[in-house]
């Protein structure tokens, strides 16, 4: 990396008004954590050429690292003022308008990038996330299922989705949901959190687990006296007597726990 910064800047001796050398130097600074150095050689880049939209855009996205947001948000619009079909800065500045609560802006920004690309998983999952806020679970659900139906394999929206359903009073499909999740990432915290509040709310759902020879590999490995809910089956008891225990344990270590967990 020191190699590719010295390079950059003996161009930039040879000719100081080199725009692309200033960005890319700036790339450079940000890959070292750099974010002054950067933020500066950005600045370098569009006071030789002002609209370098993508010196605007990433120039936004290391004001951000800093906590500018304010700052940020007026880079990633000059980027967009020069190019209106810059989807990621679109995207960026929606995530902007979300850290300010803005939500109304936040959702228009994100419809401009699906304009501009349907299949952008992220978007469907912030749009999700909005309509969450909002209190629209029909359509936050429907956004979760489309992220899924692009990526099978995100991890949050099936986590979310979860949520989402529970919400709904639709706890056994919840639990699937948590379980896709942790069938991805058996180390997922908030999908794992998800599941045992689950379980807290339905005791029901703890014994079906039991009785289901199927659910033996266990990604929610504890210690202490009793089984987790997973792993109740591979205890050598009876399975009322595995049933009491998980829900002794549960009871013991979660008490209090029933607030869900995103990521």
């Amino acid at each position: 990396m020191d190699e590719e910064i010295q390079e950059y800047k003996k161009t930039l001796d040879l000719n100081s008004n080199d725009a692309l050398a200033h960005y890319n130097l700036g790339i450079a600074y940000g890959k070292q954590g750099k974010l002054d150095e950067e933020i500066q050689e950005y600045k370098k880049a569009l006071d030789v050429n002002p609209n370098y939209a993508l010196a605007h855009f990433n120039l936004g996205l290391a004001l951000d690292k800093q906590g500018r947001l304010d700052d940020a948000i007026e880079e990633f619009k000059k980027s967009l003022n020069i190019n209106p079909k810059f989807a990621e800065a679109h995207y960026e500045l929606g995530t902007g308008y979300g850290k300010q609560e803005k939500l109304d802006e936040e959702i228009q920004e994100y419809k401009k990038v699906l304009a501009l690309n349907p299949n952008y998983a992220p978007v469907h999952f912030g749009l999700g996330n909005v309509y969450g806020k909002q209190g629209k679970l029909d359509e936050e659900i429907q956004e979760y299922e489309k992220v899924l139906d692009i990526n099978p394999n995100y991890v949050p929206a099936h986590c979310n989705l979860g949520i989402a359903y529970d919400k709904q009073g639709k706890l056994d499909v919840a639990v699937d949901e948590y379980k896709k999740a942790l069938g991805v990432d058996p180390n997922y915290a908030p999908a794992r959190a998800n599941l045992e509040i689950a379980y807290k709310k339905s005791p029901q759902s703890k014994l079906k687990l039991i009785l289901d020879t199927n659910q033996i590999d266990c990604p929610i490995k504890r210690n202490g006296p009793f089984p987790c809910p997973r792993c109740a089956y591979c205890v050598k008891t009876s399975k009322r007597e595995a049933f009491l225990n998980i829900t002794t344990w549960w009871y013991c270590q979660f008490p209090n726990q029933d607030k869900y967990v995103t990521d």
